[in-house]
């Protein structure tokens, strides 16, 4: 209950965008603006706005109300336009259809990935839900040491396992049960830098190299990953987002529990399916 409040709390300028366009909608219903207000004069004229007041009329209430908050939409847009989504020092799991109402529908263009969970910053970025994403500032470590291993890469399977362990380690403990068999790629930062938030693109790259070696050979990618916004960003952007000039049918992001020996859930979130 503590989690939904503080959610709503940091939702509370969309949330109350939502609520004023209803209320815009309701209000010439509820006060029967046709009945309330002399009709305006129906001849024909050249202000087109005088025309279109006399169509809606015509129609009643219900056609007042929808232009009513169409009109009010289209100003909160407006405003909408410049202002950062995904602010407060909370967890962001929200559905992915919030994060795509609030930019097509109210308008918001830029979006604050710190704080949301990997998966859905995959599908977001995948998807251009928004103009613009931003993160807070992460220092850049070009020497930053790293392992690339490949395991189980004999085994004939559709699909790839992509392991990204960025700012904290992943043991194969961690995988679920039913993926550990797959063919993998290892992609380990030195352990003496874990637990931190570093931006390194020969990391990056790495990993956009292990998935572009083998993106005509599989049909599914499962990515695990405990990379930054930015690290998740760049990968998403030049390495995932190809469009059809790879093979991947499906791209699965699994997203790790948040207790215990944070395992990996044994069904993954899918972020891209062609």
């Amino acid at each position: 209950m503590k989690n939904f409040c503080k959610k709503i709390v940091v939702n509370a300028r969309p949330i109350s965008q939502i609520i004023i366009i209803v209320i815009a909608f309701l209000l010439p219903i509820i006060l029967d603006f046709t009945g309330l207000f002399t009709p305006p004069d129906d001849t024909v004229s050249v202000d087109i706005k005088h025309n279109l007041l006399v169509i809606l009329w015509s129609y009643g209430n219900i056609a007042i109300g929808f232009a009513f908050s169409i009109t009010v939409l289209f100003l909160m847009r407006k405003f909408n336009k410049d202002v950062s989504f995904n602010h407060g020092n909370t967890y962001k799991d929200y559905p992915f259809f919030w994060y795509w109402f609030c930019s097509k529908v109210l308008g918001y263009e830029k979006c604050n990935l710190v704080l949301v969970p990997i998966h859905l910053q995959f599908k977001l970025v995948l998807n251009d839900t928004f103009k613009e994403y931003f993160w807070e500032n992460i220092e850049t470590h070009e020497d930053i040491k790293f392992t690339k291993d490949k395991r189980n890469m004999t085994v004939v399977s559709n699909e790839i396992n992509i392991v990204i362990a960025d700012t904290y380690p992943i043991e194969k403990k961690q995988l679920p049960q039913n993926k550990k068999g797959n063919p993998t790629i290892w992609i380990s930062r030195d352990k003496e830098l874990v637990n931190c938030r570093y931006y390194s693109n020969k990391f990056v790259d790495a990993v956009i190299n292990a998935v572009k070696e083998n993106e005509n050979t599989y049909k599914t990618i499962n990515i695990f990953a405990t990379t930054n916004p930015e690290s998740t960003f760049n990968v998403c952007r030049k390495a995932i987002k190809s469009g059809d000039r790879s093979s991947f049918d499906k791209v699965i992001v699994f997203q790790q529990d948040s207790d215990g020996i944070r395992k990996f859930k044994p069904k993954g979130k899918t972020v891209y399916k062609r």
